[in-house]
This record gives structure tokens, C-alpha cells and sequence, in this order.
């Protein structure tokens, strides 16, 4: 009867009439679809993510009225903000309040980098893209605990990049190489 679904940020219903079935309305919530019927039984089923009410006796008077809401979550797209950055001394990132990614361009070295302490019922991560400078040789103090136990030593080539993954577990950082001296 009722086929309702949802993409990106709008959701849309197709509403097919079975024979003996009249369907007026819009859809909105100011002229909602109304059903009515004359010798048919109507029978409403829910999904994981749309919550469907039938109201009404099906008569002239009473028609059958048909709602449907929308009860799940739009999925948020697999994105997160980017921001260049300069280091050089001491890094502080405590005020990142959710996931990014960090091309930080390495003018000097860090001396240290502070992390965010994030909720214990979250998980998310920080990318780092660290570049050296056209002078290479930039260092830098690992935060939180290497994945392998040992830190990570960037690549020191001049204008060499490194991609490192911040993992925030609920507990602690957890620094992982994903890929070094990316070209």
C-alpha cells in the first residue's frame, strides 16, 4: 500500500491504490494523504525507519487517514572539515571538539603536540598530513601511544609528507603510520 523511503535529506512516499481504495491529499502536513475504502480490510506495517498510523472507519465520514513519519537518522556523509596549518614548537589541538583532517606544514621542530580529550563513549580519529619545509630535517614529538608500541619518526626528506592516523579510543590516542613519505 504505502512505500515510503529516504535520500540524502528528503524523504518521499508512493502511495498506490488498490482497487475499492480512493487516495486523497498531498503528502504534507497541512493536506495529508487521505485513504478511504469501501469493502477492503487495510492493513499497516512499520519498517526500521518509517512508523505508519492508519486512523479512520473507512466510511464517507470517517475516512481512513494514513501517516507516516520518518523515524530513522540520515546518515551524515563520510566527510570532515580539512584545515592547513603551520608547526613549529609546541602544538595544541586541544580545542578540536570532533573529527578532522590537519595538513600542517612542518617550518620547524615540534616540540610537543596536546590532544583533545574527547568523551569515553566516542570514537573517532585526527589525519594528520605532516609536511617538511623546503629545508627537510623537522622533527616532531610523538602524541598519545604508537599502534606498534615505538614512535613514529616522520620522514625527513625536504618537502616529504607523512600521513598519520590519531585514533581517540574512548581512553587514549593511539598514533598509526598509514602512509610515510607520500610523494
Amino acid at each position: 500500500m504505502a512505500k515510503c523511503g529516504c535520500g540524502g535529506a528528503t524523504c518521499s512516499c508512493l502511495i498506490t491504490p488498490g482497487s475499492n481504495v480512493t487516495i486523497t491529499g498531498a503528502g504534507s502536513s497541512t493536506n495529508p494523504y487521505v485513504i478511504s475504502s469501501t469493502g477492503t480490510v487495510l492493513t499497516v506495517t512499520d519498517t526500521a525507519t518509517i512508523d505508519l498510523t492508519l486512523t479512520g472507519a473507512g466510511t464517507t465520514t470517517s475516512p481512513l487517514a494514513l501517516r507516516a513519519d520518518f523515524i530513522g537518522t540520515i546518515p551524515v556523509p563520510d566527510t570532515q572539515p580539512a584545515e592547513a596549518q603551520t608547526w613549529s614548537g609546541a602544538v595544541n589541538l586541544s580545542a578540536l571538539t570532533g573529527p578532522r583532517t590537519i595538513r600542517a606544514n612542518l617550518t620547524g621542530n615540534v616540540t610537543s603536540v596536546t590532544l583533545p580529550t574527547w568523551a569515553a563513549n566516542v570514537s573517532a580519529s585526527i589525519t594528520l598530513i605532516l609536511s617538511q619545509d623546503g629545508t627537510g630535517g623537522r622533527t616532531w614529538v610523538m602524541p598519545g601511544t604508537s599502534a606498534f608500541g615505538i614512535d613514529i619518526v616522520l620522514t625527513t626528506t625536504p618537502n616529504a609528507r607523512d600521513l598519520i592516523v590519531l585514533l581517540w579510543t574512548g581512553v587514549q590516542w593511539i598514533a598509526i603510520p598509514s602512509a610515510m613519505n607520500v610523494s
